[in-house]
């Protein structure tokens, strides 16, 4: 499984690849892992994808948004082979919903909850709280926002958002055994 989840993660960068005949055409072949894709690099002129060796990568996506939650192992594989057979170069997939989906249902796994507001103490919508690199969301109509499936340990808040400024930008949480409920950010409207 993991080595399928591995080529999925980057058949973005080796369905054109495959469809050259760089790798192999079974896609669901054990031990088609990403040590057999092509690396991809900007090219000299920073126009265009190259592969290391300089050849032109052309870029011709499909978009699978439900990939990984909706079909099953057997239907993906039928999916990326039939992609690859009519020269499809990149499968596009939004990965946040999987991760955020598998991690639900992993125990130990908790939410940090908050508020963004502004000065007089309203929910400022549309403002951007980040947890570390990969977890983010952005706060609803009264300001609140919500950050599922974190391990535990001390993760650090941030908060943008365009014409405003925070203070702080910034707050660390320590995220145990339960989930936490999280200090309000407060921001001011800027001109």
């Amino acid at each position: 499984m993991t080595a399928w989840l591995a080529l999925c993660l980057l058949l973005g960068l080796a369905a054109g690849a495959v469809a050259q005949g760089a790798m192999p055409q079974d896609l669901s072949a054990e031990g088609a892992g990403p040590e057999a894709l092509p690396r991809l690099r900007v090219s000299e002129n920073h126009r265009f994808l190259v592969t290391e060796d300089g050849r032109p990568f052309f870029y011709l996506a499909d978009t699978a948004w439900e990939l990984f939650h909706r079909l099953s192992r057997e239907e993906a594989d039928r999916y990326l082979s039939d992609r690859a057979a009519k020269g499809f170069t990149v499968i596009r997939r939004e990965m946040r919903q999987w991760i955020a989906e598998v991690l639900k249902s992993r125990p130990g796994t908790h939410a940090v909850r908050g508020r963004v507001l502004d000065a007089s103490g309203k929910g400022t919508a549309g403002a951007r709280v980040q947890c570390g690199t990969w977890h983010w969301t952005v706060t609803g109509a009264d300001g609140g926002y919500v950050i599922p499936s974190l391990v535990p340990g001390r993760r650090r808040l941030s908060v943008t958002k365009n014409g405003f400024a925070f203070a702080p930008t910034e707050r660390d949480v320590v995220v145990e055994d339960r989930d936490v409920d999280a200090e309000p950010f407060t921001g001011t409207p800027v001109r």
